[in-house]
């Protein structure tokens, strides 16, 4: 009886000290904390997240072959430089990552914080902000319309809470990261005729601009 006695004051103190520890958590943790315990959203949470990487080499496939096989430059032109932009974006914070070296939230507070994931990539930027805001960027600015926007958004939007939801990541790595992806997906949109002219040889001849009918973005599903 005297060991199971103590068996259980062993595990009460350790538990008060987990939750002590949890409730002195720094600003940026206590909010992915919070997220965390969101059970009831992981599983979406995961879907979303693991959508960015056929998104981020799909979405250029899908409007480039558009394009090009239907003769229509303008089309082409998005394609290629999305994917320069996702291409850029990448290698950006794959560089940060392993040059700053930010241990993941659930690393960081096992105690706290359950990973969904096992990322052995480091925490700061996130690369799931940067990649879906350079998307949300680009195409948005390429085709201003409520159909593109509204989607794409929605879709960045929760990218960034379920990187939270499933403790891959702090707050502060988010906004970097949408910044970053932000600032390359505007750049890729500034300097889509360069990159076709580069790539002239892939480009088809004719340009055509879009119309208000536009709705290749919707059926890819952005």
């Amino acid at each position: 009886m005297k060991y199971i006695l103590v068996l259980v004051g062993m595990f009460w103190v350790t538990s008060m000290q987990a939750q002590t520890n949890c409730g002195t958590l720094n600003w940026d943790a206590a909010i992915v904390h919070d997220c965390n315990q969101y059970q009831s959203t992981k599983p979406l949470s995961h879907v979303v997240s693991d959508a960015l990487y056929p998104v981020a080499v799909g979405t250029p496939l899908a409007f480039y072959a558009s394009g090009y096989f239907g003769k229509d430059k303008f089309t082409a032109q998005t394609g290629l430089t999305l994917a320069a932009v996702e291409a850029t974006t990448f290698v950006t914070v794959v560089g940060l990552k392993q040059l700053i070296g930010r241990n993941r939230p659930y690393v960081e507070y096992p105690d706290c914080i359950t990973g969904g994931e096992n990322d052995p990539l480091k925490s700061f930027p996130s690369g799931h902000a940067a990649g879906s805001a350079a998307i949300v960027t680009y195409l948005s600015l390429r085709y201003p319309k409520w159909y593109v926007i509204a989607p794409s958004v929605a879709y960045f939007g929760y990218t960034c809470y379920a990187r939270m939801n499933l403790g891959m990541h702090y707050p502060t790595d988010i906004i970097v990261g949408a910044l970053i992806g932000g600032a390359i997906g505007y750049g890729g949109y500034l300097l889509s005729d360069s990159v076709s002219e580069s790539l002239a040889p892939l480009m088809p001849v004719t340009m055509v601009k879009p119309n208000n009918d536009f709705s290749f973005s919707i059926s890819i599903g952005l």
